[in-house]
């Protein structure tokens, strides 16, 4: 006994007319690569905020004279007594990453001795990041020290400006 399939009330499916579907799964498969893109896009970390140089009629360049002076008023206002030494050296450090904000077009004024040691951020500025993270790291310790005033650790407001100096003078990309 065989069992046949009762065909009399099929249609024949005419060329063509089953491109809805096709439609739709084309339309799904899209909108899931659009999806895993953005996924994809979305997932990587951010850049670090970059600072375009300011470079217009309205800033005049006096090449590194201006962050020298910056310097030089910080050891002045010092030796006047209008600066005790822990803020002397926190405004050099500040100096030192503006300088260096300035250079590179790249915010540093939050960087950690950690983040001037990356890798990447070194690769566009070899020298002058080593020379920031150099200058930096040596202002840290009298920046965070809880000796007062006057206690010496081996050098002073003046030496440390010398450092910022020499970064300002032997900047190299």
């Amino acid at each position: 006994m065989t069992d046949s399939l009762d065909v009399t009330g099929l249609r024949v499916v005419q060329p063509g007319s089953g491109s809805l579907p096709l439609l739709v799964l084309a339309a799904a498969a899209t909108t899931a690569l659009i999806l895993v893109l953005a996924a994809i896009i979305l997932s990587r970390p951010r850049r670090p905020r970059t600072l375009a140089p300011r470079r217009g009629a309205h800033e005049r360049y006096d090449g590194d004279g201006v962050w020298h002076r910056r310097v030089a008023d910080i050891v002045e206002a010092h030796g006047r007594g209008e600066c005790d030494e822990s803020r002397s050296f926190l405004r050099l450090a500040e100096v030192a990453r503006d300088f260096a904000s300035h250079r590179t077009g790249r915010d540093m004024s939050m960087l950690t001795l950690a983040d001037l040691s990356d890798s990447r951020l070194r690769a566009a500025e070899p020298l002058g990041m080593d020379r920031l993270r150099q200058t930096i790291s040596a202002l840290y310790p009298r920046e965070f020290s809880r000796m007062p005033d006057g206690a010496t650790d081996g050098y002073d407001v003046r030496q440390a400006a010398e450092w910022v100096d020499a970064l300002i003078s032997r900047w190299r990309g």
